[in-house]
């Protein structure tokens, strides 16, 4: 069965052989960079840089005149209502193998720092913006793992990039894990396998041993971060580094996978009829160019996975809806949670540094990789070095966006795309450490 759905099924057999060469690569790795901490789990091709919702409805608005319409419109703004409590009552997380600090804890180490008082909302770290059907305690997945592993972490700190020439940019991405095969969510068996692309651990996987590649996304995005990375080399920049920052718990549902996930627990079983017509007629009314088949079309989840991002966001937030939620719709949460990768499920919107790479000056784009990314077709070149060994938070990683934000009173999801759309940067000078390596410390202490 493993070698059945080790790889997407979407994906040629000639990625085999990269893949076998992508091994012998990562063994080479092992070697020359002794361990400073256990390796992770599996992995395979993952990657970050999503949208969110509401990023995705304005471009859908800009690119797609159809789409302007009073349901829309009232969708997009159902999206902004505040319905849910802190995500610091999630108290456990289910078949988590990698130990995660969550909000409280977080909270309390930031308390002993000289640090201003946080009066910006970063994005939630919650998986659903309506009240969770099933407990995170009593969520679970079950995955085949793809013999292709992740590079190894090394745990590095702030002082070791440190720098007056140096720079870190920080890369918005979702939490999606990688390596690994999705078979079954809370104990129900999916229709079809869904292999997990990742988020922060893209930058370890085989696209970094094949094609060095450390960050996928869309062309824009790609040629954006590719002309700030030049730019800073030309100025006389040393080191350009990009560290992975979180998006928020629901950041994935512009990705292939998260639509994959829900349709594969969708079947005339699960949804009455009646409730698939509702579903059906408000996306139909959405967008009614996109001859939607129906949710309970045996085509509707290739139809999902091959429609443009911000569409398929719209429809996986509409299966979200409370009212979708109570009539038998595959549990968003638990979706969301079955892509998640462990150590960010408590973990705060916007942390800095989970794993970071050194951005290759003056590099091409890759617009043919070896190893794609199914919902990212453009990915660009740098050098994978490890990760904090506990992220910064967002006031801290990024102290000069924070403060930017504060001043503008930003929201989370303003947080959000200010970060996706600026690439922030700072300067790795002493003053940036002496602030991060404080947190460190008394963080790793209190571990």
């Amino acid at each position: 069965m493993q070698g059945l759905i080790q790889f997407d099924p979407r994906q040629s057999a000639e990625m085999a052989p990269l893949m076998a060469d992508a091994v012998g690569k990562a063994l080479n790795f092992v070697e020359a960079n002794p361990l400073t901490s256990a390796a992770l789990a599996t992995s395979t091709t993952p990657v970050v840089g999503d949208v969110l919702g509401l990023a995705a409805d304005a471009e859908m608005y800009a690119t797609d005149p159809e789409s302007r319409t009073p349901v829309n419109f009232a969708l997009t703004a159902a999206g902004l209502i505040p319905l849910v409590p802190a995500a610091s009552t999630i108290k456990n997380v289910a078949r988590a193998d990698t130990p995660m600090a969550d909000e409280t804890s977080i909270g309390k180490l930031k308390a002993g720092l000289d640090q201003p008082e946080i009066k910006t909302k970063p994005p939630t770290p919650r998986l659903s913006k309506t009240s969770y059907q099933v407990p995170v305690s009593q969520m679970s997945y079950e995955t085949i793992p793809n013999p292709v592993g992740l590079l190894p972490r090394p745990v590095i700190t702030p002082a070791d990039l440190q720098g007056d020439r140096n720079f870190v940019i920080g890369l918005l991405g979702d939490r999606t894990m990688a390596g690994d095969t999705l078979v079954s969510v809370n104990n129900n068996p999916l229709l079809f396998p869904v292999a997990r692309e990742g988020g922060a651990t893209f930058m370890r996987s085989p696209a970094q041993t094949v094609d060095n590649a450390m960050y996928a996304s869309d062309l824009n995005v790609m040629t954006k971060l590719k002309n700030k990375v030049d730019e800073l080399y030309d100025a006389g920049a040393e080191n350009v580094y990009t560290a992975f920052t979180s998006m928020s718990g629901m950041g994935g549902d512009f990705s292939t996978m998260q639509g994959d996930v829900l349709m594969a627990q969708i079947s005339g079983q699960t949804i009455s009829k009646k409730a698939a017509r509702e579903f059906d007629k408000i996306i139909r009314d959405r967008f009614p160019k996109l001859k939607w088949k129906g949710v309970l079309h045996p085509e509707a989840a290739e139809q999902l996975r091959t429609m443009d991002g911000g569409k398929r966001t719209a429809i996986v937030e509409t299966m979200a809806l409370d009212k979708f939620q109570k009539q038998g719709f595959p549990d968003i949460a638990s979706a969301r949670f079955a892509l998640t990768d462990p150590r960010q499920v408590h973990a705060r919107s916007g942390d800095v540094g989970l794993e970071i790479s050194r951005a290759m000056p003056f590099a091409d784009l890759i617009t043919s990789p070896q190893i794609p990314h199914l919902s990212y077709p453009v990915q660009i070149r740098g050098d994978y070095i490890g990760g904090f060994g506990v992220p910064l938070p967002y006031e801290i990683g990024l102290p000069t966006h924070y403060a930017n934000s504060l001043a503008k009173n930003r929201d989370g999801s303003a947080v959000n795309r200010s970060i996706q759309m600026s690439l922030p940067l700072e300067r790795l000078d002493q003053e940036y450490v002496d602030r991060s390596m404080g947190f460190l410390e008394q963080a790793l202490k209190n571990d």
